[in-house]
């Protein structure tokens, strides 16, 4: 459903990165795959071993919020993939990454986000 978020959730090294990885180089859409836990090359690495190879995946290894949603805003993704979550942050607080204020205010910014469609 555009404009919707969904959480995906699991224990750590169960497989949600290269699930989310395998179904967003299925998409018949443009998606950007924002990565805080791996670099760009080890996402192709992961990739290449896998044999996902897709044109409209864009991928970026960024944890900073604004940064995020600039490239969102840019780039004009038709999915966008945070992986994850708990490492994203917004500069503006003084929170660390992962607390609950950072969550539930980066999440809040990304959704807002989707309903503008930037």
């Amino acid at each position: 459903m555009p404009g919707s978020i969904i959480l995906l959730g699991g224990d750590p090294g169960i497989g949600k990165s290269t699930l989310v990885l395998q179904a967003a180089a299925s998409m018949d859409v443009p998606v950007l795959y924002v990565s805080g836990e791996e670099s760009a090359q080890q996402i192709k690495l992961r990739a290449d071993r896998l044999g996902v190879q897709s044109e409209s995946l864009m991928v970026l290894a960024e944890t900073e919020l604004n940064t995020i949603l600039a490239t969102i805003q840019k780039s004009s993704p038709g999915l966008v993939i945070i992986d994850s979550i708990q490492t994203t942050y917004d500069d503006s607080l003084d929170n660390a990454p992962g607390s609950v204020t950072q969550l539930r205010e980066c999440t809040s910014k990304l959704m807002d986000a989707t309903k503008q469609g930037t």
